[in-house]
């Protein structure tokens, strides 16, 4: 080794006439050098004996239940069918295994075309197996959801290939996740073999069923100690080391409550156990059950609703813990909703992305993006009158294309948005002392005062669409959808239809907020750290203090500097088109409030609230870019209030330099022709109010 390094080296200095092979072999050693192969290799085979482990055990336990259960299981037979042909598989490829160990590769060709013969029978009994836990796990055999993630782990493994650098910490990172659930695994199935564990509340704990054993009651007593109390009072001692009054309140609001509503869910299952599982048991009773094909179907139909909603809520909960963990837990509540408004719709675009996401994303944009704007755009067409194709136009398609702006801006720019965002917390950024402290946080609480009541508006006026279905002959945002009938005679259809474009506007609006959030998150910070500017520089005494510390403020306004064009470069095209169509749009509305003004109709107070949020919507903006001119011409003050009288001569003329580089403010523009400012709201409204006043005047004459 010693003398393959001394090689491999004297390579790269360029030294010497040295074989070009014995040079590749020195370059390949180097790179592979800070990867252990031989821990990758032992950690591979263990999670791979592990997960064999983890499939026996957990085919075992579902063959004891199954035959506990017998033939009052709805699918008794084809479970033990098909736990069995995944047992006989498992022992199978263990016998394979055990025999290609005996097999020599290197005895001659004969003796490789076997060992590849056997290894393919191998992987192909193990991924009849999988297919076996894959149906299991639909007829609720729950054991087979952490053995099909361990497999799926496995099949990622390979596609990673250790001997490109830029694969080996994905790799690791995956093998480390697989060895974990494959331990997790084996603990949970011998918890089930050993404690009779069956259930969600065995593991918990809650499972109080009188003829518990001994050791299961030790297992909970153990689980609740650990994992409830302790957990609990060291939660509750947080309370006493918040630092101030504001981050004490949302502690309790947004831990405890979660925590006790938790804990009250957790005594009403344990403490009414047995009525609960009377419950339980009253809903599969043959008194319960369909008698016919059309109440079989009924049943199905009602199942897979549970089923569906079910997988969804567990799907957003893993989708926040996982937001929690990938570095933005950080950063205030409504960056963090901005993040899982990201997930959700499809709009996270971190590398490396899992396939399964991508898979979901490409679903979502398809059906809540693509058919639902294409079947909107289809409306053009179908409007009886001039009047309501043009409001159509003005009211809902400029509303969408600004919001289809914005999500390609978060999708193709979001690692730009990522290093913005976390610049906003990195270390220049931070206060260094309490009067800094107290400005940062007076703008973090100004930023997220704005976004709670932009939020709430936003789904105050989504929630008015659902006055609609009193009428039940109405779809919320336009009335064709491909020709099919609906209404009071076709209620399920009406049902299906209202519930698509309801539920996809409410991702766009969730989108659309994101989206201003963003910016008008970007502008508060810029606008927090010239407070904290301005205040250094008012501390400025003497021309040691300028001396020593004039580099970091002109670096630090730099930064800022350079943060307001960033941002205004990457926001330019979607508040270019807001404000463009914003005044049309706002007239749009309130020309549809004012033509039937009765709020006993549910349509005029849907209109009254989609005209009150986008206003919202134009004045956030405006309001955070006026916050950052504003601020931006104060500075110039605050250098003139520093004590520069007492400095030197060249100090003095360094102080004069620097105000005349602070005469021209910071300022936000779309494309050069909105400022972000409150004289660029006002004329808009003033807009919109014009062209109101001519389509009144004009409706009066007709």
């Amino acid at each position: 080794m010693i003398g393959l390094e001394g090689t491999a080296g004297c390579a790269s200095l360029g030294c010497g006439n040295i074989h070009p092979f014995i040079n590749t072999i020195a370059v390949a050693y180097l790179q592979l050098k800070s990867m252990d192969a031989n821990r990758y290799a032992t950690k591979k085979t263990i999670a791979q004996g592990m997960l064999d482990i983890a499939l026996l055990t957990a085919n075992a336990s579902q063959l004891k239940y199954i035959l506990q259960v017998g033939e009052k299981h709805e699918f008794y037979a084809l479970m033990l069918t098909l736990i069995s042909i995944s047992i006989i598989l498992q022992v199978s490829a263990a016998m394979l295994a055990v025999i290609l160990t005996l097999v020599n590769l290197h005895a001659g060709t004969v003796q490789r075309k076997v060992a590849n013969i056997l290894n393919h029978f191998s992987l192909g009994f193990v991924v009849v197996a999988l297919f076996c836990d894959v149906i299991k796990m639909n007829f609720g055999l729950d054991p087979a959801v952490p053995s099909i993630a361990q497999g799926i782990s496995c099949i990622l493994l390979a596609n990673y290939n250790i001997n490109k650098e830029h694969s080996r910490d994905t790799a690791n990172a995956v093998q480390n996740f697989s060895l974990g659930l494959n331990m997790a695994t084996v603990v949970v199935n011998v918890l089930i073999s050993g404690m009779e564990v069956k259930h969600m509340d065995d593991i918990c704990g809650l499972y109080n069923e009188r003829s518990e054993s001994h050791l299961y009651r030790m297992y909970r007593y153990t689980f609740n100690f650990t994992m409830v109390a302790a957990y609990l009072f060291t939660m509750t001692l947080n309370i006493f080391v918040m630092q101030t009054f504001e981050q004490l309140v949302l502690f309790i609001m947004y831990i405890l409550f979660t925590e006790i509503v938790m804990l009250l869910k957790a005594f009403i299952t344990y403490y009414k156990f047995d009525q609960i599982r009377r419950l339980y048991r009253q809903t599969v009773d043959e008194s319960f059950e369909p008698q016919d094909d059309l109440e079989a179907s009924l049943h199905r139909k009602g199942v897979e609703f549970i089923k569906y909603y079910y997988y969804i809520y567990i799907v957003l909960a893993n989708v926040a813990l996982e937001t929690e963990n990938v570095g933005w837990k950080n950063f205030i509540l409504p960056v963090r909703l901005t993040v899982w408004t990201w997930k959700i719709c499809g709009l996270y675009a971190e590398r490396p992305e899992s396939r399964l996401y991508r898979m979901y994303r490409y679903t979502f944009n398809f059906t809540m993006v693509a058919v639902y704007l294409f079947t909107m755009t289809l409306n053009i067409f179908v409007m009886q009158t001039f009047e309501q194709l043009v409001l159509f136009i003005m009211y809902i398609l400029f509303t969408e294309i600004v919001m289809l702006l914005k999500a390609l801006i978060t999708y193709y720019k979001f690692d730009q948005i990522r290093r913005l965002y976390h610049q906003t917390v990195d270390e220049s950024f931070e206060p260094q002392d309490d009067l800094e402290a107290s400005l940062h946080r007076k703008g973090v609480g100004f930023i997220k005062y704005y976004y709670y009541i932009f939020f709430v508006m936003g789904h105050i006026a989504m929630g008015s669409t659902l006055l609609l279905l009193l009428q039940k002959k109405r779809l919320p945002y336009f009335p064709w959808m491909l020709g099919v009938e609906y209404g009071p005679e076709n209620l399920i259809t009406y049902g299906v239809f209202f519930a698509y474009q309801y539920i996809g506007m409410y991702f766009h609006m969730l989108v659309n907020v994101s989206g201003d959030a963003q910016l008008c998150y970007f502008l508060g910070m810029v606008s927090t750290q010239l407070d904290i500017l301005a205040k250094r520089f008012r501390q400025l005494r003497t021309s040691e203090d300028l001396e020593r510390s004039f580099a970091g403020l002109i670096d630090h306004y730099e930064k800022v500097y350079r943060m307001v064009h960033e941002v205004q470069q990457l926001y330019a095209p979607a508040f270019f088109a807001q404000f463009g169509v914003s005044s049309v749009v706002i007239c749009a509305a309130a020309v549809n409030v004012a033509s039937n003004f009765n709020l006993a109709e549910p349509g005029v107070l849907q209109h009254l609230l989609y005209m009150l949020s986008m206003m919202f919507q134009m004045f956030l903006p405006c309001l955070f870019g006026n916050e950052v001119t504003r601020k931006s011409n104060d500075l110039k003050t605050a250098v003139y209030s520093s004590q520069w009288y007492r400095m030197k001569v060249k100090d003095r003329k360094m102080i004069i330099m620097l105000m005349q580089r602070l005469n021209k403010p910071l300022t936000v523009k779309a494309y050069h022709f909105f400022n972000y400012n409150l004289q660029a709201f006002t004329t808009t409204l003033n807009m919109a109010y014009r062209v109101y006043a001519v389509l009144q005047r004009n409706a009066l004459k007709n």
